[in-house]
Formats: structure tokens, sequence, C-alpha cells
């Protein structure tokens, strides 16, 4: 099973559910958040609003708003892929909000269970380009790698693969494919 970024948590979480389905697990920019602390029963003006649907407007200023949030600092081409790839994730979120599948929020998965959990090899492999992107932006990826990998059992490490973006196993396919193959040809498979 192959997992990058979110995908991660899914593979994990099949390889720990059924050991016999899943010889191996590679995971590409693997990231531990860690779980979020208990909150209070009374939920804040703040949380409410974040659980709220997005709401398509018939002026289509659920577009504009989208834009301007990044229309200052960033080209407007770029802006245009990017205001597009977050309307299509926030009506696929209202789609799975009214089915009550609410899957945006990482640190709601219990990351460790399914990293102990899985009895199979496991590699992880990640991106220098991605780590210092994430490192830069507050999210250290560096220390949530190393953080991962300290709750699995039989893992192997690959070393950074440069330049390595945030989607590695399509900007260094190459590089990535090789590494995998090694991984799996040293466990007969």
């Amino acid at each position: 099973v192959i997992g990058s970024l979110l995908g991660c948590f899914i593979s994990l979480s099949l390889a720990s559910r059924y050991p016999d389905r899943v010889c191996a697990v590679v995971l590409t920019n693997v990231y531990h958040y860690p779980p979020k602390p208990p909150s209070s029963s009374s939920s804040t003006k703040e949380e409410e609003k974040e659980e709220e649907v997005w709401e398509v407007k018939e002026d289509g200023s659920h577009l504009t708003a989208i834009w301007n949030k990044r229309s200052s600092w960033l080209d407007p081409k770029l802006n245009s892929r990017i205001t597009y790839d977050e309307m299509s994730y926030l009506l696929k979120k209202q789609e799975r909000y009214s089915s009550k599948i609410l899957i945006q929020d990482a640190s709601a998965y219990d990351f460790e269970s399914a990293a102990k959990g899985t009895k199979c090899p496991i590699l992880c492999i990640r991106g220098e380009g991605a780590t210092t992107l994430f490192d830069a932006i507050g999210l250290d990826l560096s220390g949530q790698f190393e953080k991962a990998v300290d709750m699995m059992e039989d893992v192997e490490v690959a070393p950074a693969v440069k330049p390595g973006g945030l989607n590695l196993i399509n900007q260094d396919a190459e590089q990535w494919s090789e590494i995998v193959n090694k991984f799996l040809a040293s466990k007969g498979l």
C-alpha cells in the first residue's frame, strides 16, 4: 500500500486492520499530526464557525472570497488554480458533512495505534523540498517525520529525495520508483 501525506494515515490504517492483505507499506512525506488536547464541552463561536458548511452564493461572492485571500501576494494564474482547488475541496467537504463524514482534521486520526499496529515492513521517504517548505511555514516536517517513524516497528527510512517537492511521487517519479523497487526487492516482493 502506498500513501503520501494524508494518504499515509489511510495506508497505515489499512495495513493495521488487514495485515493478511498488506505485505508492505510505502509512506511518502509522512507527517504525524499530534492529537488535539481535549476540548471543553462548550464550544466557542470560532469552533462553531469552523464546522459550518461552505455556502455557494448566487452572486458568486463565494469565489471572490476565496480569490481575495491570496490575491495581494500570489500570481493571478496560480491563484486561479488554488481558487479552483479550494472551491472543489469545499464542495466535497459539503458533501461529506451532509453524510456525517468528517475527515479533514488529521489530528483526529489515531496515527500512533495504526503505526504500532502495522506489522508488515514500512518504507518512509521524504522530499527535501517538502521538508524545507513545511519547516519554513512552522509545520516542522523534520520533527514530525521523525516522531512518526519512531512509532513504527519494522521501518526503513530512505535518504531524503532531492529536490523532493510536496508531490514527490509525481515530481520525482524516477528517484521515488528506484527507492521503492529496491525496498520491495529487499523484502522479496
